[in-house]
């Protein structure tokens, strides 16, 4: 008897602890539970993440880098998987372009208050993000700048024109000079940088990461 019942309570305890293992669930570094995840390139995981050990509350996807730093992908309809298959940005379905005082197109996708900015090289997608004002219209242009705004404008192509100078013919320098020069300009018009994606598009090689800006 005192063995059926040694056996009866190990038993249980084998039980229970299944149990619990069933209603573990993996924490992101942001504090929410992960739901689901798939990997979508090198690096990089598009996840569904949650406000509650049930995984039913205010479930959003977001892009996760493999150190488990996690941005929200707020993209209407677009997924980070079919933007990466994407060959041409303008291409994409409800792309909103931008014409440049130096020279570049920016594409964008606005989606509520989050406006987030596409470029694409041969190895690496970047996707910036910005929270822009209130009632900001997704195709909304730059309007004929305040004084003030201008100056802050000047400002930022002052100092891109210096890291031209500093760069020489170098070309991938160059062109990080002009990214640079317009997320200071956007900075000037009220956007506040939300993350920085950037995905490595060359298979199973290359690095991928997520940068939250607070």
């Amino acid at each position: 008897m005192r063995q059926y019942l040694i056996f009866l309570s190990l038993a249980v305890f084998a039980f229970n602890a299944i149990g619990q293992q069933k209603t573990q669930v993996a924490i992101a570094k942001n504090g929410l539970f992960i739901k689901s995840c798939e990997r979508v390139s090198a690096g990089m995981q598009s996840c569904t993440l949650c406000e509650d050990k049930e995984l039913k509350k205010n479930c959003k996807t977001y892009t996760c880098d493999d150190a488990g730093q996690c941005a929200q992908f707020k993209m209407g309809k677009l997924s980070l998987k079919s933007l990466i298959q994407s060959p041409k940005v303008q291409n994409i379905k409800g792309i909103q372009k931008e014409a440049t005082s130096v020279g570049l197109t920016d594409y964008y996708i606005q989606d509520g208050d989050t406006r987030t900015y596409i470029f694409r090289s041969e190895s690496t997608l970047t996707l910036d993000s910005y929270t822009v004002p209130k009632g900001t219209k997704a195709a909304a242009r730059p309007t004929q700048p305040s004084p003030e705004n201008k100056s802050c404008i000047n400002d930022c192509i002052n100092t891109g024109n210096l890291c031209d100078r500093n760069c020489g013919s170098n070309t991938f320098c160059l062109s990080e000079c002009k990214k640079s020069r317009l997320a200071c300009a956007r900075i000037c018009n009220k956007f506040v940088p939300k993350s920085t994606i950037s995905i490595s598009i060359k298979g199973t090689s290359g690095t991928s990461s997520v940068k939250l800006f607070d």
